[in-house]
Parts: C-alpha cells; structure tokens; sequence
C-alpha cells in the first residue's frame, strides 16, 4: 500500500505540473512572462538553450516556451488521472474538450491534454460534482482516491481546508510556484506559515475569465458632450477616479421606451448586478479583507477608507440617476 500511496502522489505531482504549465493554453490569452523569467534557460535535459533573439524580437508567446517543465522522463502505463470540478459546461470546459472545433479555448484545451496524456501515458478524465469542495472531505474520510485534484471556487476553500482534506502545495514535489504559469499574487496572499492548500494558476481558465474590466461607450460619450480623446487624456493624466466616473456617467440617462419607469430598456451610464461586480471596488480602492502579521491573521476591513467607499458606492448605485441595478439573473 505505501508504494502505491507513493506511486499516486507522484502521478499526481507531474501529471498537474505539466497540465499546468502546458504551453497550448497561451491560446486563450496573452499571459506575459515575469521579468526574472524572461532569460536563456536551461531545458530538462540540462543542456542550455542558446538564445540568438533579442527580447524585443520573440513575443510573449515565443518567451514563455523557453521556460522548462523540469518534470522527469516518467510515464505510467495508462493511468487514469481523475479531476473534479463542478457539473457546469463552465468549469468542465477549462479542463476537458472532446474534439477541436475551432475556438480558441476549447482548441487549446484539447492540444493541451493530448500532449500530456501522450508524454506520460495517462488518460485524464474529469470527475463531476455538485458541490466538489463538499464531496472531496468525503473521499478524505473514507480514505479513497476518486479525485486526484479538486477544483472549486476559491470562497468554498474553507471546507475542505477545515475538514483537513487536502494537502499542502508548498510540499508537493515538481510544483515551482514561481514559475509565470502559477498566479503569484494570488499564492503568495493564501499563504500562511508557510502552507498553502488551495493554488491559482494557469489550469483555472476562469481566473482570467472571470476578470473584470471597464469598457466605453463611444458614440454615448458623445451624445452626452464627452470626447473620446478627453477620457483617455484623463486615464493617462492618473486623474480617473470613481469620482470622475460617477461625475461623468450621473445624468447619462435616457427612457428609451417612454413608460416613465426606469428599467433594463433603457439607457443608463453605468450599471450592474449588486453581487460580484460590486467586489472589485475594494481591490481598486487598495483595500484588503485581512492581512498576515506573522504567522495571524488580521482582519483589516473595516477601517475609515472601506467605510468612506461603501457609503459612495451605496449612494451611486441608488441615488443617481446615470446607475442602473441590473437584477440578479
């Protein structure tokens, strides 16, 4: 049994070492390369890669196949390599493709787990699940291996983390957590004396999808007397604040369907659901839930700063006019 214990950890160790660094998913983005690893690098075989080009030549692309998986020359005979995540096209499709069909993803997705299953002989499958962070204190229990690696949302952690069902990162063998493929910020900030149970990188399409942006509205800038140069203007001079954007977007309000109600058909200058999107005002802002000092931690949220931005966020969202609160869907 302990060999076999041994065997396992190690399948699991290199078969989610290469899943995660696989170049094929670079596809679905544009990831730059740290600065630290943008250098002449050595591959698995030790043998140094002379690099004739110039950074400014090779695109980020081109940098980030230069980097070594350093994994070993293994293989295991067919085994199966079990992921769980949950029953949703959403998060299986970051993990499983059936066939190549065109987009950019699912493409990248499908090269990726060929190259690897090829490489060390494995078949990845993907196990599903309701509420995995749940099912996953269940296999640590009763002592199975069902799942190799769970994937759950990152607010669900604390279950499997409290059940004692998971195993520390840091302590993996073939896992560089400083490699560009692992998000560094999000790692090193889950950290703590020196255990880290759950991991972003790469493998977590969503992490990237799931990333918010503001984007303009071109010709109802105009309308409301607004240039387009102006706001740009603005962004570069640092002078675009939450400020700017409610005092700009405030009376961009137009009642498309003339009933005298405000609702989801008409136009307003900014708006969204009160859930999610509304999280990102305290990341903006510089503001943090907690904060380690030492080996604690230390909540930090309420504090003037977070106090002062609730209080401008709930009067935008419901006392100006240019703010629309989309319902939940």
């Amino acid at each position: 049994m302990k060999g076999q214990e041994i065997m396992k950890k190690r399948i699991l160790s290199v078969i989610l070492a290469l899943l995660m660094l696989s170049p094929s998913l670079i596809a679905c983005g544009e990831n730059q390369v740290n600065a630290d690893t943008q250098q002449s690098v050595s591959t698995p075989s030790a043998e140094t890669t002379v690099v004739t080009e110039t950074e400014e030549e090779l695109s980020d692309y081109d940098k980030r196949q230069l980097i070594p998986d350093n994994l070993p020359a293994e293989t295991f005979g067919g085994e199966e390599f079990r992921i769980m995540t949950y029953a949703s096209t959403e998060y299986i499709s970051e993990l499983m493709s059936e066939e190549l069909n065109g987009d950019a993803c699912n493409d990248a997705v499908y090269n990726r787990n060929i190259d690897v299953e090829d490489r060390f002989k494995v078949k990845i499958t993907v196990v599903e699940a309701a509420t995995p962070e749940d099912q996953v204190k269940v296999f640590a229990t009763a002592g199975t291996d069902d799942a190799h690696v769970v994937g759950f949302k990152n607010y669900k952690a604390y279950t499997p983390i409290t059940a004692g069902a998971l195993m520390n990162w840091i302590e993996a063998p073939y896992q560089d957590l400083s490699q560009p493929w692992h998000n560094k910020l999000a790692n090193d900030g889950s950290t703590l004396n020196n255990i880290l149970y759950a991991i972003c990188s790469d493998l977590s399409i969503t992490s990237m999808t799931y990333t918010y942006a503001t984007f303009v509205n071109s010709g109802l800038l105009t309308d409301f007397g607004y240039s387009v140069q102006e706001l740009y203007d603005t962004v570069k001079e640092g002078k675009w604040t939450i400020d700017k954007m409610i005092e700009m977007t405030d009376n961009m309000y137009l009642d498309n369907n003339g009933d005298q109600k405000r609702d989801k058909d008409d136009t307003y200058g900014f708006g969204y659901e009160i859930t999610n999107p509304a999280d990102v005002w305290l990341t903006a802002s510089g503001g943090k839930v907690s904060e380690f000092n030492g080996n604690e931690v230390v909540l930090t949220f309420m504090n003037d700063k977070t106090v002062a931005l609730l209080e401008k966020l709930v009067d935008w969202h419901y006392n100006h006019p240019g703010f629309y609160i989309y319902p939940v869907a």
